[in-house]
Order: structure tokens, then C-alpha cells, then sequence
């Protein structure tokens, strides 16, 4: 696990956050770690995202690799 760290959260939040990870059916601190973890997820996608996007931006103004992708087409997935 992790290094501990130290949160405060504000009095109004508390009983909301309290609350909410009771209906969860766990404790405070990991329904924490949870909507942590879950931001966290989000953020490391739209960080790779963004990667994407660039590296897509930079190879659509390479003249080569526009070529290079009109010669052998747009890759697709299936799932």
C-alpha cells in the first residue's frame, strides 16, 4: 500500500461523504481511496487523449506521414 497521507475535509462534507460510504457499505477512508482512484483513472485517460491528439496533430502536418497513411489507408479496430 501506499504512503499514508493526511486530508481534512471541511465540516459541511463530512456527513455527505459519511453518508454516501455508509450506502456504499464501507468505511470513510476507503470510499476515499476510491473516488480517488476513480479520478485519478479519469485523469491518466484524458491525459492519453491529449497525447493522442498531439501526436495525430504533429503527423497530419508531416507531409510523409500523411502519405505514408494515404498509401495504406486509416487503420480501423473491431471489437
Amino acid at each position: 500500500m501506499a504512503d499514508p497521507i493526511s486530508l481534512r475535509i471541511d465540516d459541511e462534507d463530512r456527513p455527505i461523504l459519511t453518508v454516501a460510504a455508509r450506502r456504499a457499505g464501507v468505511g470513510l477512508g476507503t470510499y476515499l481511496r476510491q473516488i480517488v482512484h476513480e479520478r485519478a483513472r479519469e485523469l491518466r485517460v484524458a491525459q492519453i487523449r491529449a497525447e493522442t491528439q498531439g501526436v495525430g496533430a504533429r503527423a497530419k502536418a508531416d507531409v510523409k506521414v500523411r502519405e505514408f497513411y494515404e498509401d495504406i489507408g486509416t487503420p480501423t479496430s473491431r471489437v
